[in-house]
């Protein structure tokens, strides 16, 4: 248990990328293995505690974060119509991938009162399987973290403009791109790697800017560009809308709560 008081929330903190490329079939089979070796009992599985719902809400909505990326790989797409069946199957399988990890993880790992680390893997010992899942989780952000970038540094660049504010060209504007680029990119793993309770500052980000993308954005934005569309649709969008800013709301203030408690106790 984490020291907001939060449920197991290793269905989110498990992995916090949600992209096609996934290693996560190598994860289930040695978190099952494990599960099988390991000595020490398991710890029953504790219910009733809803303290921690709203942190796990915000990292299940980061869980989802590549929502972004949908959009931009519908517009590259071949056949733009098969993007709604092809996108339902594989969030369908990622979930599901979360899950069945999730679960396997909190039965090796169990209810540990030392949970301040981001990942499951964190808790693992030494040894050729588990650092196996160590490597497999590199592989993964090295594939997956240029693709889900490319949407955000997109508009980062078009705000600084080098061509038309800056006058850039030629090899010196891919070398001021590049070297945004890589500064990015380098400025997030020192945030990642020195901020304290990352856990938790996933939390309070997945709630506060994942929450409104997966929620309320896309029922907002299908208001506005289908005020023609029946009513029962329109009924539901709002409903949604209105769901996920009350949870987004209460995930960031219980987020940003812990994170204060945690720093100042700390």
């Amino acid at each position: 248990q984490s020291p907001s008081g939060a449920p197991p929330s290793a269905l989110a903190t498990s992995h916090v990328r949600a992209p096609p490329l996934r290693l996560d079939l190598m994860y289930v089979p040695c978190h099952i293995i494990m599960g099988s070796i390991l000595t020490d009992p398991v710890v029953p599985v504790m219910i009733g505690d809803s303290s921690g719902l709203p942190i796990f809400f915000g990292m299940a909505m980061y869980c989802f974060q590549s929502i972004g990326l949908v959009l931009p790989m519908e517009v590259q797409m071949k056949n733009p119509r098969q993007a709604p069946l092809i996108f339902s199957i594989g969030m369908t399988t990622v979930t599901v991938m979360f899950m069945c990890f999730g679960a396997v993880g909190y039965y090796v790992v169990g209810y540990n009162s030392e949970a301040e680390a981001t990942s499951i893997s964190e808790f693992l010992p030494s040894g050729a399987l588990y650092d196996s899942v160590k490597i497999a989780i590199n592989l993964v952000l090295l594939q997956t973290y240029a693709l889900q970038y490319f949407p955000g540094i997109q508009i980062v660049e078009s705000l600084i403009d080098f061509q038309g504010r800056w006058g850039i060209r030629g090899v010196k504007l891919m070398i001021s791109r590049n070297t945004l680029r890589v500064g990015v990119c380098c400025l997030t793993a020192i945030i990642a790697i020195e901020v304290p309770h990352l856990a938790l500052v996933i939390s309070l980000v997945g709630a506060l800017g994942c929450g409104a993308l997966a929620l309320i954005v896309p029922p907002v934005l299908h208001l506005v560009l289908h005020p023609n569309a029946p009513r029962w649709r329109q009924a539901l969008h709002c409903l949604i809308t209105i769901a996920g800013i009350v949870a987004a709301s209460i995930a960031f203030y219980t987020s940003l709560v812990a994170v204060m408690h945690a720093s100042s106790s700390s």
